[in-house]
């Protein structure tokens, strides 16, 4: 199954058969009275719906919402429209992540969700890669499509998207310029500054329930950079000292605005 930090992501619904994902059963539209999966893109489901779930009788598939809301962007590529795995592999350094084989030959990467990373299809003008993350879904095993089925071929942890798709994706947090170099490479010197800054980015704009992700996201983002000998080797008692400090300041930001604000 599918996880982020060890914790399987809630965000998942019942899908029709042999479809892209046409939802079934509740929440239903008011107006149309059709299943929607919409309303997961801000909440999780209700015990009321996984309830009228599990007396689906009739096969179907699963799916997944993508993005904030569990935390996960899929790269998604289609040999059926030209895009070969092995080359995209090595195109994009694509590093040990969670793996799905697709029914038709093709492969599912999942990575941690960043904010500012939006969906794209086609992705870096290869119309058999898409990058699929708000607003957008995934079918996850043990779906299937034509009589065939979505497969794990590598049952690790989610990690984060690699730099070559960063660079690729326009990943630029609202109103911060440095976000973008805040996922690259930093040099000696700067490494705390943005380190803190990207806790405080991800702490922001990812729900409650996904900030025990944000440390293994620190460890991930600066594995590669430079080492400072004035600082020495990062630790994990280092990133989960940051981001617990940025969650800590995010949680004071969203109790503040909550509180209705009493007169005087």
């Amino acid at each position: 199954m599918i996880t982020v930090n060890g914790t399987i992501p809630k965000r998942i619904f019942p899908v029709t058969r042999d479809s892209k994902g046409a939802a079934i059963g509740p929440p239903f539209d008011p107006e149309t009275g059709r299943a929607q999966w919409k309303p997961f893109q801000t909440r999780d489901p209700f015990p009321e719906e996984i309830a009228a779930w599990n007396k689906i009788a009739f096969p179907h598939n699963w799916a997944l919402v993508l993005g904030a809301a569990s935390g996960i962007t899929v790269l998604d590529i289609d040999p059926q429209n030209g895009a070969d795995p092995a080359a995209i592999a090595v195109n994009y350094k694509i590093p040990r992540t969670f793996t799905v084989r697709t029914p038709h030959g093709g492969v599912h990467w999942y990575f941690t969700f960043v904010p500012g990373v939006k969906s794209q299809k086609p992705f870096d003008q290869n119309p058999g890669v898409e990058l699929k993350s708000n607003g957008n879904l995934a079918l996850i095993p043990p779906s299937r499509i034509d009589g065939r089925g979505y497969e794990i071929v590598d049952d690790c942890e989610a990690v984060l998207l690699p730099p070559a798709i960063l660079e690729r994706a326009n990943a630029v947090h609202p109103g911060n310029g440095k976000w973008k170099k805040t996922l690259g490479i930093v040099p000696v010197g700067e490494q705390d500054e943005h380190l803190i800054s990207l806790a405080g980015a991800l702490a922001r704009h990812l729900p409650v329930e996904l900030w025990p992700t944000i440390a293994s996201t620190l460890a991930a983002q600066a594995a590669p950079w430079p080492y400072d000998p004035r600082r020495g080797r990062w630790t994990t008692a280092d990133f989960e000292r940051i981001a617990e400090s940025a969650c800590q300041m995010e949680q004071r930001r969203r109790m503040s605005i909550s509180l209705p604000e009493v007169p005087l």
